[in-house]
Parts: structure tokens; C-alpha cells; sequence
């Protein structure tokens, strides 16, 4: 392999389903009491998603949900590239970076029920790259067909890497 070959390359002549270069867990043991048990490890190295019904309280729920509505009305987004609204309604389709706009997205970003799941799949630490609350009026707007954001991002990344905006330079 060439210093400059891209084992995930984001653009082609056509689509292709590319084989996995990478593990899907990298470290399955659990280490805090928020990790995953064995079956949901397996799980997720099988399917690559795990769904927690019930996860967050109802309280929690219309927590986020408020904060949801507060957001899409905050003036301090308007005329900002965070906020994303429908061409033809201008509704709030989608807001970016939600925890720099508000302390309750922010905790819910750390919040350890998540995070320890997280770590344990990775073996590492972790961090938020790219967030965003897609918030999709019904019955009108663009779709979002089916896609991958990891091969735009990992590009993405790979071009910030390379001016050496990369671990705070």
C-alpha cells in the first residue's frame, strides 16, 4: 500500500460495498457498570447498531424535546450555517453542533450512559466530530435518502489532517 492510498475511498466510477478494513469492536470487555453485556456486544459487531428501547426517561425525553424547540427558535442561530431550513418552507430541517447552542445537548454528549458503551466498542476515548439534530418537517421538504457519512467525513478529515488543523494545531 502506497503512503498515499486511501483504504476508504469516498468517490468512484460507481458504487461498491468495499470490505471492512477496520474491527467493528475493538475492545468488547466491560468496564464500568454503563458498558455493554456480552450479548449486545455481539450484537452490535453483528449488525452495527444497537437499539436500547426506553433508554432515556419520559422526563429526559421532553427535556430534549423543549430544548429542540427552544433551539429552532433561538435568534442567536438565525443567519448562522448551524442552522439548516427547507427551501420551500423555511422549517428548521436540521441544526448543527446542538451542544454549542445549548447546556443540555452539551451534557447529553457526555452523559456516561453513552459514553462508556462507546468507549468500551472502541477501546479508546472518545470525542464528538460531527453533530447535528435532524429535525425533518413531515410531509414536505427534501428527503434524506439512505447514505453514509463516514466516507464524506473521513475525507473531510484526512484534508484537515493534512493543513495541520489536527489535535488543536
Amino acid at each position: 500500500m502506497s503512503k498515499n492510498e486511501d483504504l476508504y475511498p469516498t468517490r468512484g466510477d460507481r458504487e461498491k460495498i468495499l470490505e471492512r478494513k477496520d474491527p467493528v469492536v475493538f475492545d468488547g470487555e466491560k468496564h464500568s457498570p454503563y458498558g455493554l453485556g456480552p450479548e449486545e456486544v455481539i450484537f452490535y459487531e453483528k449488525n452495527g447498531f444497537i437499539v436500547f428501547p426506553g433508554f432515556f426517561s419520559p422526563e429526559e425525553v421532553s427535556l430534549f424535546h423543549s430544548e429542540h424547540e427552544r433551539l429552532k427558535k433561538l435568534e442567536e442561530l438565525k443567519n448562522r450555517d448551524e442552522l439548516i431550513c427547507e427551501l420551500d418552507s423555511k422549517k428548521v430541517r436540521s441544526i448543527f453542533s446542538p451542544k454549542k447552542f445549548s447546556d443540555i445537548f452539551d451534557q447529553l454528549s457526555r452523559d456516561k450512559r453513552i459514553l462508556e458503551k462507546v468507549r468500551q466498542l472502541l477501546g479508546s476515548e472518545v470525542y464528538i466530530h460531527h453533530s447535528r439534530i435532524n429535525i425533518k418537517p413531515a410531509y414536505c421538504g427534501k428527503s434524506f435518502p439512505w447514505h453514509s457519512n463516514f466516507e464524506t467525513w473521513h475525507a473531510k478529515d484526512a484534508s484537515f489532517n493534512r493543513m495541520g488543523y489536527a489535535n488543536g494545531q
